[in-house]
């Protein structure tokens, strides 16, 4: 069965990352400067240990708390799905697909982030393969 490509060739690198501790303000500042969607939560050794998006940022502002004192741990995702390197397009689309995700962090042998695959990555390589395949 063809994988597609692998996940390292369509992840992007450029990953942002916050601490649990990071505040809801710093955190907006961050997806609206980079012009993401979603930022890993790391832990001291920098580990994932969960994922805040643009729904989570919506969640927080929605009851009204202080976003310069409340923090990412008290709304971000804790129960994310990650890739592994060996992981191939069609592993991403599935795991996206099956879990309702748009963002996926890719992790090397050790747990660590390495990357992200979001649908729009998918997306292109689809794109780019179909058009590839007509010609």
């Amino acid at each position: 069965m063809d994988e597609g490509a692998p996940v390292t060739e369509l992840m992007s690198t450029n990953i942002r990352t916050v601490t649990p501790e990071t505040t809801i303000t710093e955190a907006a500042e961050t997806l609206v400067e980079e012009g993401i969607g979603s930022l890993v939560v790391v832990d001291d050794a920098s580990q994932p240990v969960g994922m805040f998006t643009t729904t989570d940022l919506a969640r927080a502002v929605s009851v009204g708390n202080p976003a310069t004192e409340t923090t990412v741990e008290e709304y971000m995702t804790e129960d994310f799905y990650t890739l592994d390197v060996r992981n191939g397009a069609r592993d991403a689309a599935a795991k996206m697909i099956g879990r309702g995700v748009h963002h996926l962090p890719v992790v090397d042998d050790e747990g660590a982030v390495v990357g992200m695959v979001s649908t729009m990555d998918i997306t292109a390589y689809l794109s780019y393969r179909t058009a590839t395949d007509m010609t």
